[in-house]
């Protein structure tokens, strides 16, 4: 509340000028300040002849001109503090009813105020100070008082000062009237003059509303102020619509709209104690604004973020300063301590704006325009002038000027020009060196820390919040460089996530501590921390991100390859083993190791009988009783897996298929597995096909040549690895047989997909390449995936074991294609003959052979695959580690066609029409002649159809029929929709726009487009030829 002025966080007080001697004065000023109800501020004049300034004029009339801005910046406060409502002129009982001279003084004092109340109107109060005691003061000369100042009787007091309080509270309830009779006129005088202005805007109606709001707080009429402020308010958001992408208005009004949220608020709080109504405008307020409505310039950005931090703070401290702070009715984003966390939070977007500034002007503050003050208006500024002597010298030449040329004083200034508006360039400006100037991360810190104790205060129910508020202090700390402070707050928040089991927040947490360690050059507990977060699946963190953290701090460590697993928590669920590490090689055992830890498999003895948990041992020499990561030392239990890069050369793994397939026909879907550097073993090929919208899995059958080819290869390979009977097959390419596949001379496979749709490869060689040709069943409409994924044991070298020895390792490629299946008869629009003839649906012919296999038959035969489905097949590689070489890159171009093989041509008589529409017109007209139009719509299918007809420009004709209608066409029927054209142009004229749509489908067809009329001239237009004389 410090960054606004009284005159915004509390109710205005009447303002009240006393005129009189010094002396007398001071008792009846602290009376009406302190005790009396409601309080009165008072203004002290030694003489009457010197209120002629304190006053002020009226406007004589309002300005027909545009308003130069929303709000004047002054005017509340100029209200508060020099404009009084009453005079209240101080006379003694002798200047009354004294010699001639006293009364020709008070006369001079009354005419004096009379001609200084003039001008606005204020009203007029006259005291006559006694003695106690004395005579009343006679009726006549009171009278004489009130036709000279032209008032009436009540406003004539006589005040005995030694009686007291009492007579204290009769001036003091008179001054009160009054003041509240001038502020009600004042208003209606104003609403009056707005009433009869001719340049309605809304920027007039909000100035009006607000000041008449003020003025009624000045009478103490709140439910009239509330009403004022909420018109003023809603006239926000017109004004910001219409302000456009000018960052000057958009700042503008956002001044505006703040001082009279304010006034809102704070009437709502701390007067009325409505705190529903005041949380939802502050609601309503934080929502209009919350981003700036353009592509805001950095500048812009961190002032407005500046805004929205101040706006929370106020709400924040009205909330404590009315005793609601601890309210149990507040919603939870209503306390205190949450705003004032919003508030940090916006103050951090804010140091980062400004960062990026200071980047943007390489590092040093940006220069400002010139020197910068507030504008007339809220929210405005101006550029003053470098050379103020001169602007002095051109301002008087230029009143002058405005003088002579009959200007107002406004438009005087204008032309001087002493203070100017800022370009849009010089405002950005402005913003970026007001920013730079200012101490961001301590600001940021000192708002935490507020967040971090009304947090604190208010239970046990923002507890999370707390420790977010906490861990959101680590990091302002970390970034104004005091790391240990940032330490001792961090590892406080880390533990709490950790008893918690919150992985997300407490990666975070962990990142910053690996920061503080680093600046403190800490490596054992930098790479402690490193294996900890690339062991949180919750983290933020990518699995490549995940596997560069952990090899790194292995590589810290001891120099070992990359290591695979991780796992921690207690020894019961981690066989034995507090916590485990698996490496490629066997690794040195912790010195505070108190167990006997399994020898290694590479040694050539077996490995204990352990979970797949406890497959290798704890790295490094820490001291100390337990080692690192055990649940004991407070770190979560359960098991991570880190996704690490090969150490292999992967194969690449193309899937090839049709991108727009038809329902129930098959489309061949190509895999081509490319073998790398490194020969891989064991390969295995999933295949699966899923409907997307139903989750239904479709069938992915094997074409005829590749059944043949993975049956002979069966036996031999499944009776090496199951003893089952087969034979072995060329390349070792081996299948599980689906269930009832009876004989492999069947030219197509069982009805049955193939189990799991797996696919049995064998071992491949180095640079060896392998094809497979699967049939995707389309046989529901609407997107499928397919999904193939390779899995196979690959022996790469390994350069950190003696002799270089070949080592396996699991590795995995996955390919997603998706592609589209869509219903026969919902195809696009297709012309047939001439250009007046469409067909707007169309239908597959059934025919027998189409589940035949899709590698046979003639171009003519119905049920072939379709060649005109796919435009080019669509090739997607998926590689876990290392990028494809050119020789895969070469064999996956080979191969991108192999599946046009199973395609065949479409024949003409497979598309059978359902609806058609065809334009009939007449090849020739006459201009001024109608011509007919006619529409003939079939529908040649055994459904109804509805048809919508358009007609849109005419292209010079005088068209007579309907514009627009719907057309119902029962099974295999036709009709015919008829106009009449009369040309009014001569020459080859396009025909009127006519469109056809099926409403069912939403297909369209513009009929007439490419269709002209020869127009000729009528023979009464023909020239005839002169007669001879």
């Amino acid at each position: 509340m410090e960054s606004y002025g009284a005159e915004l966080t509390s109710p205005p007080l009447p303002l009240v000028a006393l005129i009189g001697p010094p002396e007398a004065l001071p008792p009846l000023a602290d009376y009406l300040r302190t005790q009396h109800t409601p309080r009165l501020q008072s203004l002290g004049v030694p003489d009457a002849h010197s209120a002629a300034g304190a006053f002020g004029a009226r406007k004589v009339a309002p300005s027909s001109a545009p308003p130069a801005g929303i709000l004047k910046a002054g005017w509340l406060r100029k209200h508060r503090t020099s404009r009084p409502a009453v005079a209240a002129l101080l006379v003694e009982r002798e200047s009354v009813v004294g010699d001639p001279s006293s009364w020709a003084w008070l006369v001079s004092q009354l005419d004096a105020v009379r001609v200084a109340t003039k001008g606005r109107g204020a009203r007029i109060v006259v005291i006559i100070t006694q003695q106690a005691g004395a005579a009343e003061v006679p009726e006549d000369r009171i009278a004489m008082i009130c036709r000279q100042a032209g008032i009436e009787r009540r406003c004539v007091l006589t005040h005995v000062p030694s009686e007291g309080l009492p007579a204290l509270q009769v001036v003091g309830r008179v001054l009160a009237e009054q003041a509240a009779l001038f502020y009600a006129t004042d208003a209606q005088r104003r609403l009056t003059a707005h009433a009869h202005r001719n340049v309605p805007s809304p920027d007039l109606n909000l100035r009006t509303a607000f000041k008449l709001g003020a003025l009624a707080e000045f009478r103490a009429d709140w439910s009239s102020a509330l009403r004022m402020y909420g018109e003023a308010y809603g006239y926000l958001p017109q004004i910001l619509a219409a302000a456009g992408a000018q960052p000057q208005r958009f700042a503008e009004v956002r001044a505006v709209a703040e001082q009279v949220h304010v006034k809102l608020v704070s009437l709502l709080l701390l007067a009325l104690k409505q705190v529903p109504e005041a949380l939802a405008q502050f609601d309503t307020h934080i929502r209009l604004f919350r981003r700036v409505p353009f592509e805001a310039p950095p500048g812009l950005a961190a002032s407005h973020h500046a805004w929205l931090c101040r706006q929370h703070m106020v709400l924040a401290e009205l909330l404590v300063s009315s005793g609601l702070g601890a309210s149990e009715q507040l919603k939870r984003e209503h306390h205190p301590g949450q705003l004032c966390l919003a508030a940090a939070q916006a103050a951090i977007e804010r140091r980062k704006a400004a960062a990026f500034i200071s980047g943007m002007h390489g590092g040093n503050a940006p220069e400002s325009p010139g020197k910068v003050s507030p504008g007339q208006y809220v929210g405005k500024v101006a550029l003053l002038p470098s050379d103020p002597a001169a602007a002095v010298i051109t301002a008087s030449g230029a009143a002058l000027t405005a003088a002579l040329a009959g200007l107002p004083a406004s438009g005087a200034a204008a032309v001087a020009g002493v203070a100017r508006r800022l370009s849009e360039d010089e405002f950005e400006l402005y913003l970026e060196s007001e920013e730079c100037g200012v101490q961001h991360s301590k600001a940021t810190v000192d708002l935490l820390r507020t967040a971090q104790d009304a947090l604190a205060r208010s239970g046990r129910r923002a507890g999370k919040t707390l420790q977010h508020c906490m861990l959101l202090l680590g990091h302002e700390l970390l970034e104004a460089g005091d790391a240990a402070a940032a330490e001792r707050l961090l590892t406080q928040v880390a533990g709490f996530y950790r008893r918690e089991r919150w992985e997300g927040p407490l990666a975070s947490a962990l990142l910053l501590l690996r920061e503080c360690h680093q600046n403190t050059h800490n490596l054992a507990a930098h790479a402690e921390l490193s294996l900890e977060v690339s062991a949180l699946e919750g983290s933020a963190l990518d699995p490549e991100q995940r596997s560069a953290m952990a090899t790194a701090a292995a590589a810290v460590l001891a120099p070992l390859p990359p290591l695979l697993d991780l796992s921690f928590g207690d020894a019961s669920s981690s066989g034995g083993s507090a916590a485990s590490i698996t490496y490629q090689l066997p690794a040195l055992l912790p010195e505070a190791a108190q167990q006997e830890q399994p020898a290694s498999p590479r040694a050539g003895r077996p490995p204990p009988a352990a979970p797949p948990v406890a497959l290798g041992w704890l790295r490094g020499g820490w001291a100390g009783g337990r080692p690192p990561f055990s649940l004991a030392a407070g770190f979560l239990p359960g098991r991570w897996q880190v996704e690490v890069p090969p150490q292999h050369h992967p194969p690449l793994l193309l899937v090839q298929a049709p991108e727009s397939l038809l329902q129930g026909e098959q489309a061949a879907v190509t895999v081509t597995v490319s073998v790398g550097v490194h020969a891989i073993q064991g390969a295995v090929l999933q295949a699966k096909a899923v409907h997307v919208d139903s989750q239904q899995e479709l069938g992915l059958l094997p074409t005829a040549t590749s059944l043949a080819a993975l049956t002979a290869g069966t036996a031999g390979a499944a009776s090496a690895a199951s003893g089952s009977p087969g034979a072995a097959g060329p390349g070792g390419i081996a299948t599980a047989l689906p269930p009832g596949a009876s004989s492999p001379s069947s030219t197509r496979a069982s009805s049955s997909a193939i189990p799991a749709g797996e696919l049995r490869l064998g071992d491949l060689a180095a640079g060896q390449r392998r094809q497979l040709v699967l049939l995707l069943d389309a046989r529901c409409s609407g997107p499928v995936d397919v999904l193939v994924e390779l899995k196979y044991t690959a022996a790469s070298h390994d350069v950190g074991t003696p002799g270089g020895t070949t080592m396996p390792e699991q590795g995995h490629c996955t390919v997603l294609l998706p592609v589209q299946v869509r219903v026969p008869w919902r195809l696009a629009v297709q012309l047939l003959g001439p250009p007046s003839t469409h067909t707007l649906l169309a239908a597959a012919v059934p025919a027998a052979g189409l589940g035949s296999s899709g590698g046979g038959g003639a171009d003519g035969e119905p049920g072939a695959l379709l060649a005109e489905q796919t435009q080019r097949l669509q090739t997607m590689s998926l590689q876990d580690g290392q990028p494809a070489s050119a020789a895969d890159l070469g064999a996956a171009a080979d191969s991108r066609d192999l599946a046009m093989l199973l395609l065949r041509s479409l024949p003409p008589s497979f598309m059978a029409p359902l609806l058609t529409a065809e334009l009939r017109y007449p090849p020739a007209a006459t201009a001024g002649q109608a011509a007919a139009l006619e529409l003939l719509l079939s529908n040649g299918g055994a459904t109804n159809q509805e048809v919508a007809v358009s007609v849109g420009d005419p292209h010079g004709f005088l068209l007579s029929g309907p514009k627009s209608t719907m057309v119902q066409l029962l099974p295999r029927s036709a009709t015919t929709v008829t106009w009449h054209a009369a040309p009014y142009h001569i020459g080859l004229l396009p025909l009127p726009d006519i469109t056809v749509t099926s409403a069912q489908h939403g297909q369209a067809a513009p009929v007439s487009r490419g269709c002209t009329l020869f127009v000729e001239r009528s023979p009464e237009q023909v020239e005839q030829p002169a007669g001879l004389l």
